[in-house]
Order: C-alpha cells, then structure tokens, then sequence
C-alpha cells in the first residue's frame, strides 16, 4: 500500500514567515514606541502626585526631588513650580523659594496664591500696586481644614488665652445686660467662651467648614455655645444677616488672615445697633501706617494708625485700645469700636 503523500503549498509558510517578520519589525516596535509615549507622559502626573504625597507626610527634601523631576521633563507643568517654593518654605530657603516662586508667576501672573506666597517671602519682589490685599480664601480654608481634628487641643498647647483676656479687655464697656453676640471667624469658639453665660444669643461665622462644624458641635456651661453658626466669608456676608441687631461682634486673632479690614470694617458697622462694640485684634506691622505682609510670619501685620482710620470712614469711633496677648509672650493689638453713640 501506498502512502499518502500530501502536497504542501508554499504560499503558507511563506505568510507565516512574513506575519513574524512584520511583528518583528513593524507591529512590535509600533507598540513599544506607544507604550513609551504612554509612560513618558504619565511621568510628570506621576511624580507631582508622589511628590504631593512626600509634602503632606513633611519629607521636603523628596518632595523637592520629586518636583524637580517634573519640572525637568515639563517645565509647564502647573503647580509644580508653586509647590516646589512652598517645599522651599518650610524648608526655610528663602533665596530658593523665591526663585522657583518668580518662576511660577511668570508661569501663571495672575494666581493670587503664588502672588501671596511670594509677597510672604519678599514684598519687594512684587509692585506695590500688585501686592496681596487679602489672602486667598482657598488658602484660608486649605490652612484651617487641615488642623481642624485636634484644634483646641493644638492651641492649649499653644498656651492660647484670647477667650478670657478679650473678655476681660472688652466686658466693661459692654451696656448690653444680655447681649446680641456676632463671633466672626469664630474657628471652633474659643473666644465666644467666656461670653456665653451672659449672652441672649451668639452666631458664629466662619469660613472653613470644618471649622463651622467644630463650633456648631461646641458647648459651654452645660449650653450649645453658639444658637446658629453659618459658613460665610465675613468680607461678604449675605444681606441681612444679623443687620442692625448686635450688641456686641467680635473678630479674634483673625485680621492676620484677612489683609484689607475696610469692607470687614463696613460689615460690622452694618452688623451692630446703635452703641454696639466691634471688637478685634490685629498684628502690630513695623510701618508707621497701613498694613501688609510680615515677612517673618507670613501673615498681615496691620497699623493702628490704618485700623482706626478704615473705622472712621466705616462709621465707628475708637473707645478704648490696648497690647494683649493672645498667646502668651506674644504681643498683639486690641481695639474696641463703638456705633454711633449710647
């Protein structure tokens, strides 16, 4: 018997031959040079993420390193330059956090965070007509979102007395027997305290909601400390919110975060009744007049000469000013504004 003999096409090994060669030559360096793309153009994202992460956990020097590895293979990249002058900050290199920080506003002029940020470092560096006035509220909520667990804690240990010593700075010129009480920037309502016993009523506002919440939760001589407490920016409060009716509004150890005081100025003029008290406490700034940043604190210093003069033009009259200290060995400013008369 015979066998079979099957005849073999050669067209088929020939196909065969050619799809490996086109995968080897084509197809697989195609996928390879995408895959490639893919990876370099994850790198940047993948590093800045990673360095964020180092920053929060405080490792400065990898986040700097981190960073830079991002700004070296796109130096676009936002935010990386604002980061790495922050890391520079609290690294406490001045001359290196103002460098990548110029960099970052030339990147990007018109970022009122890395306005303030370098205006915190050098005010110099900036023209006068473009300094900070304010500071950003992202930057304010980002700031006291982040230390809200632990607040009272955190500031005992900081040996902070602004409760009692405001009160007892401000209770004498008091007329009110049970007043109407505005707390603004209230934070978690350390200095409302000592007011509670006394007070018909007392609405706290804040900006963080973290914050609001701490004083919404908050209690004092077996009673919810505050009646009410609304997330609100004290620059623009909503019309109407305690118009007229206050006896007494305060604004504690707060004007440091807020630059200009003429539109806060303005709020607590609307704010009270006629013989109302503004109470607030500001920083002491080394110029003879106005305010702006403190370069060794990087908040707002403000003169005494700046702060009466935006309460004349608001519509209330100086009644008593005083140092206090707030936190112990730390001086600060203490003024009480009257309405109208009483």
């Amino acid at each position: 018997m015979k066998r079979s003999r099957k005849k073999v096409s050669p067209v088929k090994p020939a196909l065969d031959v050619e799809g490996a060669l086109r995968d080897l030559f084509i197809n697989q360096p195609k996928l390879w040079l995408r895959e490639a793309r893919e990876r370099l153009r994850d790198l940047p994202k993948s590093n800045f993420d990673l360095a964020c992460r180092f920053a929060k956990q405080g490792k400065w020097f990898d986040a700097v390193f981190r960073f830079r590895v991002v700004l070296f293979l796109r130096p676009d990249y936002p935010h990386a330059q604002y980061n790495l002058g922050g890391c520079y900050v609290r690294m406490g290199r001045p001359a290196e956090a103002k460098a990548a920080l110029l960099k970052a506003l030339r990147q990007t002029p018109n970022d009122p965070d890395v306005a303030f940020m370098l205006a915190s470092i050098d005010p110099a560096a900036l023209p006068a007509e473009q300094r900070p006035k304010e500071m950003p509220e992202g930057m304010v909520t980002g700031f006291f979102g982040n230390i809200a667990e632990g607040y009272d804690v955190t500031e005992a240990g900081n040996k902070y007395q602004a409760g009692k010593v405001i009160h007892a700075f401000a209770q004498p010129l008091l007329t009110a027997p049970a007043p109407v009480i505005e707390d603004w920037a209230c934070g978690s309502g350390i200095a409302a305290r000592p007011w509670r016993a006394a007070a018909a009523r007392i609405h706290g506002v804040d900006v963080t909601p973290a914050m609001a919440a701490l004083a919404q939760a908050a209690t004092h001589v077996e009673k919810q400390l505050y009646e009410e407490v609304s997330v609100a920016d004290i620059r623009a409060l909503p019309d109407g919110m305690a118009g007229g009716k206050a006896d007494l509004v305060l604004l504690i150890n707060a004007a440091q975060f807020i630059g200009d005081l003429s539109a806060v100025m303005r709020a607590a003029a609307a704010a009270l009744r006629a013989g109302g008290l503004f109470i607030l406490t500001a920083e002491p700034i080394r110029a003879a007049d106005g305010y702006g940043l403190v370069v060794e604190t990087g908040r707002f210093g403000h003169a005494a000469s700046y702060v009466q003069q935006v309460a004349v033009a608001a519509g209330l009259t100086l009644e008593k000013e005083a140092t206090v200290e707030l936190y112990a060995g730390v001086p600060a400013q203490a003024f009480a504004f009257r309405k109208g008369n009483h």
